[in-house]
């Protein structure tokens, strides 16, 4: 049941940010947007560390900063879609993809393979 919480509260997170996101792009710069939202990241994550804790590492923070970059490319270009194009037909087209890609990097790249409940 906690999983179930976990997901929908993330997928109601991620769901408003890519909203109002695009609302915001639609009157500043995607690329301006981009980093207010990074911004905002960072400000949690540096007040969640000391509580939270890890270890670095120069592999982990090499993966960390690729999909950093990537990361913000990627969102990016999601706000400039959605300034210019309609919400109802760009985000669930953005999500089907951002399911999808994942998917096949699994079962192309890493090999793995689905269960009988996930065909």
């Amino acid at each position: 049941m906690l999983t179930a919480v976990f997901s929908l509260t993330g997928a109601l997170v991620f769901g408003a940010a890519d909203f109002l996101g695009g609302l915001a792009a639609k009157r500043m710069s995607a690329m301006l947007v981009t980093a207010i939202a990074a911004l905002a990241g960072l400000v949690v994550l540096v007040a969640a560390y000391p509580v939270l804790g890890g270890a670095w590492s120069a592999h982990d923070v090499t993966w960390g900063v690729i999909s950093g970059i990537s990361g913000a490319i990627g969102i990016s270009l999601l706000y400039a879609c959605l300034a210019i194009g309609p919400m109802s037909i760009l985000s669930p087209l953005t999500a089907v993809v951002s399911a999808i890609v994942p998917m096949i990097w699994g079962l192309l790249v890493s090999g793995e393979r689905f269960g009988s409940l996930g065909y």
